[in-house]
């Protein structure tokens, strides 16, 4: 079980000047402390939505060389807050600044599609969710990727305060398919829960079909 109640503390303050050169949105020192010590703490991980890269590196060097961080994304600021870019190249360049090309995993493409979803390990310690930030979004890469999570894993949520984010977060608690751990400014985190329910099952499907699709994995 991943232990998030020790003091945890980021690396050296050179490298913590260097991932700051990151281009990324997680301002707060505390979440990128948490980032890093989850990374120490997992062995294998994912996060839907990694942008240029930098949760990607606090995590991978915490886990280099000893596990495993998958990294789902378009590779092409999809969310319409962005500004609609390949990152790829960039993502790719920070990575290797750190040595963690065989820590960090990229998978291109969206967390919904089938192909991306069976690429991602089950097991998982945590997933970061930091994807497209509508509701439904949300609530589909919860519902999908919770199934990829060992018992007792973490569900991370960034930007939280976001009002279609937190509808998602509300919602989910409340089909106590998770519960909550703490809030660290903006980003929430949750541990998933054992609980199966229609509801959470009937949600799936038509998140499902609205996108024209049905519905094939567990949730």
């Amino acid at each position: 079980m991943v232990n998030y109640t020790v003091d945890y503390a980021m690396p050296s303050v050179e490298l913590v000047n260097q991932i700051s050169a990151v281009h990324g949105y997680m301002a707060s020192s505390e979440q990128r402390a948490f980032m890093f010590h989850l990374g120490t703490a997992s062995r294998r991980a994912a996060e839907i939505g990694t942008y240029c890269g930098m949760s990607a590196v606090l995590v991978g060097l915490g886990m280099k060389n000893t596990g495993r961080y998958y990294c789902i994304d378009t590779f092409e600021s999809s969310n319409v807050e962005l500004e609609h870019k390949p990152t790829f190249d960039i993502w790719q360049a920070n990575i290797r600044q750190f040595g963690l090309e065989h820590t960090c995993v990229p998978i291109k493409g969206w967390s919904t599609d089938l192909a991306v979803y069976a690429q991602v390990p089950g097991n998982l310690d945590f997933v970061y969710i930091d994807g497209d930030h509508e509701t439904d979004s949300v609530l589909l890469d919860t519902l999908m990727y919770r199934s990829k999570l060992r018992p007792d894993g973490l569900l991370l949520f960034h930007d939280t305060p976001w009002p279609k984010v937190s509808a998602a977060l509300d919602r989910l608690l409340k089909m106590e398919l998770m519960t909550l751990v703490r809030v660290i400014d903006d980003f929430t985190v949750c541990r998933a829960t054992d609980y199966q329910s229609t509801e959470s099952r009937d949600l799936l499907v038509s998140l499902w079909a609205a996108r024209g699709k049905t519905a094939s994995v567990a949730c």
